[in-house]
């Protein structure tokens, strides 16, 4: 705001002088400057308002004003008072920028019932990077789930269903910017284990689906692998039913991407996208010796047991392998190394022995690059053959493998 006041002395004696009555504004950068004109006997005093605080807009302001001339060597006389209005009027400003690429619009959001997500949504004012502005969670019965500071959303529902909230953000100018999303919040008993088979009817899915108890069972060739279907997984097995088609591998490429623990129980690990191949073999360092029928002067199969390391649970008899749960079960997959060997970073943790020496190594465990593991058995997990006094052995074995420390 800038504005002039002026004064003139009609007799041209006396140069006026013009004062401000008004107080000075608490905000902004006011000045005054008088200026003097001795040749006709005029002032003007130039005001001006500049950095004015977002708090007065809208707001009419009175500023009063005094114009005097000399009635003495020393003082003024012959005063008149007078004032002005002025209405601040902020000009249009930009509401502030909410930067959701990390939650595109249009995308739902999954979360596990219970599951903590934060992501880095910024909001920042349009025009001035200094200014902070307001972020609010609409509605309120959301800010019991829904919480935003320092420039990242945080959720957490205890509470199944869809869930739609507002996240609006309010400028020092009371100008806003809102921005809607959408969460959808899984049942407490969804489970965090995907088997993908290609039926529900063969030996492992009913493994699966009756030993672990917990396990959703999909069948990447009829069912969608979107996003929806493999989030709030943690761990994605894959069997001999599933390995048989390689047309299943563009499903099982997509799924691990999203899930951190990768199970591969089968003879047919070969049958694995070729990137995951390339990977255990050059990031992990993992070699096979290959299929036990080819392995020279291997005991029969058939008199063999199950090794395992120190950190599994002891069975009151030997585990065997049944032999026939798939066409490939009679001819297990073979890794090279020893059980818990301490050069490897996959390391060996079941085996196959007739004596209980020198075991073949029938499954290992590598972690995983992401945080989460890779274990492998070169058989199907419905293949291990157990006494009815040890019937909790598989997924006890199983769940050992997933969550043991073996680095």
């Amino acid at each position: 705001v800038s504005f002039q006041v002026a004064a003139y002395d009609l007799n041209k004696e006396v140069t006026p002088n013009i004062e401000l009555l008004s107080s000075r504004p608490d905000f902004g950068d006011f000045r005054t400057k008088l200026v003097r004109n001795e040749e006709n006997q005029s002032s003007v005093l130039n005001v001006y308002w500049n950095d004015i605080p977002p708090i007065h807009n809208g707001k009419t302001l009175t500023l009063r004003f005094k114009s005097c001339v000399l009635s003495s060597r020393w003082s003024y006389g012959e005063c008149e008072n007078d004032y002005t209005d002025i209405k601040i009027v902020v000009r249009d400003r930009k509401p502030p920028v909410i930067d959701r690429s990390s939650m595109p619009v249009g995308g739902m959001i999954y979360l596990g019932f219970n599951e903590f997500k934060m992501k880095h949504v910024p909001v920042k004012d349009a025009e001035d990077p200094q200014l902070k502005p307001t972020v609010e969670i609409l509605p309120k019965s959301m800010q019991k789930y829904v919480k935003w500071s320092h420039n990242q959303l945080k959720m957490q529902f205890d509470k199944a269903g869809t869930h739609q909230f507002n996240l609006v953000a309010t400028s020092d100018y009371r100008v806003s910017s809102s921005q809607s999303f959408i969460v959808e919040v899984f049942p407490e008993n969804r489970s965090k284990i995907l088997f993908f088979a290609d039926t529900t009817r063969d030996a492992e899915a009913k493994f699966f689906k009756n030993t672990m108890k917990n396990v959703d069972i999909m069948n990447p060739f009829i069912q969608d692998i979107n996003l929806r279907n493999i989030s709030d997984r943690e761990t994605l097995v894959l069997g001999t039913s599933i390995l048989l088609d390689k047309d299943a591998n563009i499903a099982i490429e997509k799924a691990m991407t999203q899930i951190k623990n990768i199970v591969v129980a089968s003879p047919l690990i070969d049958n694995m996208p070729n990137k995951f191949i390339d990977e255990l073999i050059h990031e992990y360092n993992l070699g096979f010796i290959g299929r036990y029928n080819d392995i020279t002067r291997a005991p029969d199969i058939k008199k063999t047991k199950i090794a395992f390391s120190s950190q599994f649970q002891a069975p009151s008899k030997d585990v065997t392998l049944k032999l026939n749960t798939s066409r490939e079960s009679s001819n297990p997959l073979i890794f090279n190394g020893g059980l818990d060997d301490p050069d490897k970073i996959c390391k060996g943790v079941l085996g196959l022995t007739d004596t209980g020496n020198n075991p073949y190594v029938l499954g290992v465990v590598c972690k995983r690059n992401n945080g989460g593991k890779i274990t492998m058995l070169g058989t199907e997990w419905a293949d291990l053959q157990v006494d009815q006094s040890d019937a909790d052995i598989p997924e006890a074995w199983f769940n050992r493998m997933l969550n043991g420390n073996f680095h």
